[in-house]
């Protein structure tokens, strides 16, 4: 279908980190992140989301709240306003 994405890591020719998830209509749901190096899948993280933003689109879905995800600009929103996002409204 074209909806799942990975953001790799790559040192060398090594995968060393990344995340994984489904990625339709501006909603990036995000379903696992790992890194084998520290502090790999968080740069996985920054990319996407610098991408996402370049291109106008509105929604890191990372399912939970971590003081970590906050302190990146992560936020938690109101049910009405995620399912809003998720039927293309902005």
């Amino acid at each position: 279908m074209g909806i799942a994405e990975s953001v790799e890591v790559w040192r060398d020719d090594k995968l060393v980190g990344g995340l994984y998830g489904v990625h339709m209509n501006g909603v990036f749901a995000g379903e696992s992140m790992f890194s084998l190096e520290p502090g790999t899948s968080k740069l996985a993280l920054v990319s996407l989301a610098r991408k996402m933003q370049a291109e106008g689109e509105k929604l890191i879905d990372c399912q939970f709240h971590t003081d970590h995800l906050e302190s990146m600009g992560g936020r938690t929103i109101p049910y009405d306003e995620y399912m809003r996002l998720l039927q293309g409204g902005e």
